[in-house]
């Protein structure tokens, strides 16, 4: 049980990986092997996630400061979805890493990432 469990988180880190490197090298505004947006293909208008293949591109060739241009919200929450799933998987159980997984990962802090993203998504396109 404990090796099959082994052997998953072992192909998913290959997987995620191989993927990385795939980012790495291609960017995403010079090939056509990555998608397009659908929702900015029907409406002309960005969507929260747009531009973030091409950032991701630009953060792992450490290019931080034009990943951000390309979508400044996927750069700014990546220490928060870090620090999340860490808290998730965490094997410590405190009382006060419990209280912080709450505040950061609870019902809350979900409504104000979707106010963010929300924001985001309606400021990008005034």
């Amino acid at each position: 049980m404990i090796l099959r469990k082994k052997i998953r988180y072992g192909a998913f880190a290959l997987f995620f990986i191989g993927l990385a490197m795939i980012y790495a090298i291609f960017d995403p505004a010079l090939t056509n092997i990555f998608p397009s947006c659908p929702f900015r293909s029907l409406t002309g208008f960005l969507c929260p996630g747009c531009g973030s293949q091409r950032a991701l591109h630009h953060l792992l060739n450490l290019q931080i400061q034009t990943a951000y241009s390309y979508n400044p919200l996927l750069i700014i929450s990546l220490p928060y979805v870090m620090a999340g799933a860490f808290l998730d998987r965490s094997p410590v159980s405190s009382k006060k890493l419990k209280n912080l997984r709450q505040f950061l990962i609870g019902k809350n802090a979900i409504l104000v990432i979707l106010f963010i993203i929300t924001s985001f998504w309606i400021l990008r396109n005034l």
